[in-house]
């Protein structure tokens, strides 16, 4: 099967979205499937990677991360017809999942969207009123969900949210998976030395986009209320983000310099070492729709204390691999001391962990996606051969 995929962004951009392209393409071209990526150019970049196709674009002042896309190229047209494309599936609802769909109609193909983000909450990215942005944006989502063969969901807690924006077409809830035993293993003291941590730090691990969208400043003031109880506790930041210079700041402000610690964009086959090096993973986000990487603390055997939000109650069990808690500070600040200071509680979640992990794999996640490609697609051949009513 030939596969293209549209989306406003990949490499070198590196969040969920493209965590979740890399992670089913390689797992359907091991079953012998095509999968060609169509993404904007990102200025700089120059790394040639196959299966890419890439069209021009220009970076916007307030979002330096998302070059946008100038969708006339004829080359990458011809590029797209030369792939004979059987299924054209999107992974936003912005400008190249409308050009993926506009080929998608001209070529009778079906057309599947994974909704990845919740954008309506976004909306301090444009320069206009955020109730102006959110209700366009529902509107945009509704409309283009409405014209796919299927919605794809992360999670399940994520369908209620899409049809309460009048999406009516079928949603199907389908995790990315993971590769538990690359997170398996990790060297704690690498870690730990390399970021001048003591062997007597209780270290708070964050791994994610720097954004205000990630609920930053929450995590540190939750950080200041339990630093104020145990000097010895640290905030590990790993990723890049546009808001990391502002939480640098309002962390000093703080009075917390000494107790983050920013680590910027590590590759992939280092995180194992940074969950290795931590006492609990927290997560403070409440617009991701499934929060892989509570999946990839999990299979590292790390406790996880996250703030209840779409999405994150479909992988983290309460008190089954840590605690999910009201986005309320003295109470996230309560679960993370109880973890760090119950070693039986501790014990408990680290043992459970990665069991619950094993339960987002990747191979299982791709087949089903791969049997999702197959029924769209067969259900099209099916609209085809039926005539018109008349002839």
């Amino acid at each position: 099967m030939n596969v293209a995929v549209f989306s406003e962004c990949y490499h070198p951009t590196r969040n969920g979205v493209v965590v979740s392209i890399d992670t089913f393409a390689e797992g359907l071209r091991d079953r012998g499937h095509r999968v060609d990526v169509f993404a904007p150019r990102f200025p700089g970049y120059r790394i040639p990677l196959p299966h890419a196709h890439r069209f021009p674009s220009a970076r916007l002042p307030h979002v330096q991360d998302y070059p946008v896309p100038l969708p006339y190229w004829p080359q990458v047209y011809r590029e797209f017809d030369g792939l004979r494309a059987e299924v054209v599936h999107a992974q936003s609802v912005f400008v190249m999942s409308r050009l993926g769909a506009y080929l998608a109609r001209r070529n009778n193909l079906p057309l599947v969207v994974t909704y990845h983000t919740l954008v309506a909450e976004y909306s301090h990215y444009v320069p206009l009123p955020s109730v102006v942005t959110r209700a366009a944006v529902v509107r945009l989502s509704r409309q283009f969900c409405n014209a796919c063969d299927v919605v794809i969901v992360p999670t399940p807690s994520v369908e209620p949210v899409l049809r309460g924006y009048g999406v009516r077409a079928p949603v199907v809830a389908l995790p990315t998976g993971i590769e538990p035993a690359e997170f398996e293993g990790g060297d704690a003291e690498l870690v730990r030395r390399r970021h001048g941590l003591s062997r007597h730090a209780k270290v708070l691990l964050f791994v994610g986009r720097i954004a205000r969208e990630k609920n930053v400043d929450f995590l540190l003031r939750v950080l200041a209320a339990l630093v104020a109880s145990d000097p010895d506790t640290r905030l590990l930041m790993v990723g890049p983000g546009p808001y990391t210079a502002l939480a640098a700041a309002y962390a000093r402000g703080l009075g917390l310099g000494n107790h983050v610690v920013l680590a910027g964009s590590r590759p992939r086959g280092e995180l194992r070492h940074y969950y290795a090096a931590a006492d609990v993973f927290v997560f403070s986000s409440l617009t991701d729709t499934q929060g892989l990487v509570l999946a990839e603390a999990m299979a590292a055997g790390l406790p996880c204390v996250a703030a209840r939000g779409p999405g994150v109650c479909d992988v983290l069990q309460h008190d089954r691999q840590g605690l999910l808690v009201r986005p309320d500070e003295a109470e996230f600040a309560a679960a993370v001391t109880a973890v760090l200071t119950d070693a039986n509680r501790s014990t408990r979640y680290r043992q459970a962990a990665p069991l619950r992990a094993a339960q987002f794999s990747r191979p299982a996640s791709v087949e089903r996606l791969e049997a999702l490609y197959r029924e769209v697609v067969g259900a099209r051949k099916v609209r085809r051969r039926v005539p018109v009513s008349g002839s």
